[in-house]
């Protein structure tokens, strides 16, 4: 996941920062939009990424062979983790520095709040109701999709108001309202 933000990244740079230099050392807008830039490579990488890990999963829960069976979930598990990199770097760039700890504190309570503690809950009612460990199975993997999703979204928007950054970064002195708040 590191090595393919990394590449992402570099690819989509056009600020002439050096690789590695800190958001401090360039001026504030210029910081953002590389940020944004950042961020907009990041969202894509973990959207094909969670992609490929449900139709890993899927699939592999699809299997009466057990050698499969582990392998398919093993995979899909790696490939899903790979994300990681992508979402902090995406919480890390996505505000200011001096929020940067709180965001990243946030995000681990809203993953264990919505994620951790009902999963268990919700996937035992599902298994007790339909009695069948393959549609369970199935099921929790696919709710990866909302994953996708989001992160899609988050991605798109940033892309479609790209235009709006750039004019925002052109014109410093405009009385209109900038995106996100970028004003320098």
């Amino acid at each position: 996941g590191g090595k393919l933000l990394d590449y992402f990244k570099n690819k989509n740079t056009d600020s002439g920062a050096v690789d590695g230099a800190s958001d401090d050392s360039m001026d504030g807008t210029s910081a953002k939009l590389n940020g944004l830039q950042r961020c907009q490579s990041a969202l894509i990488q973990v959207s094909w990424e969670a992609f490929l890990a449900v139709i890993i999963c899927v699939l592999a829960v699809q299997s009466s062979n057990p050698t499969i069976f582990f392998c398919g979930i093993w995979l899909g598990c790696l490939v899903l983790f790979t994300t990681t990199s992508g979402v902090n770097g995406v919480l890390l760039w996505s505000v200011e520095p001096k929020n940067r700890a709180m965001s990243m504190g946030f995000s681990v309570l809203i993953l264990h709040a919505f994620g951790d503690v009902p999963s268990p809950i919700i996937i035992g009612y599902i298994d007790d109701t339909w009695k069948d460990p393959k549609f369970t199975m199935s099921i929790t993997s696919m709710w990866l999709v909302v994953c996708i999703v989001t992160w899609f979204t988050a991605y798109s928007t940033i892309k479609f108001n790209w235009w709006d950054v750039k004019k925002t970064r052109q014109s410093k002195n405009s009385t209109e309202k900038p995106l996100l708040g970028l004003r320098g």
